[in-house]
């Protein structure tokens, strides 16, 4: 049978879910009304890939980007109303 990640580590992202191909994981509330899977062992073919697609067992290095760009645009105004420093709708614009 898989191991999934512990109920503490566990953060909920249904990582794991997603890729089951026989549907034997479903994401249940606890008392919180937070997310954890639960396998339904006799659906489970032990095919892994839940196991193998979780973020928390299989963490990605770090890397330091290169470069970083930054930017915002000029207009006060519409940086003010956006959430991106207006940079999305500046670009969406050009």
């Amino acid at each position: 049978m898989p191991t999934l990640c512990s109920y503490k580590e566990c953060t909920g992202c249904a990582t794991c879910f997603a890729v089951c191909p026989q549907h034997a994981i479903t994401m249940e509330k606890d008392i919180y009304g937070f997310l954890y899977p639960k396998i339904d062992h006799n659906k489970c073919i032990e095919c892994n890939l839940c196991e193998k697609k979780c973020p928390l067992l299989h963490k990605q290095e770090y890397k330091i980007p290169e470069k970083i760009i930054a930017c915002y645009w000029k207009d006060e105004k519409k940086r003010i109303e956006s959430t991106s420093g207006g940079i999305g709708t500046l670009l969406a614009q050009e």
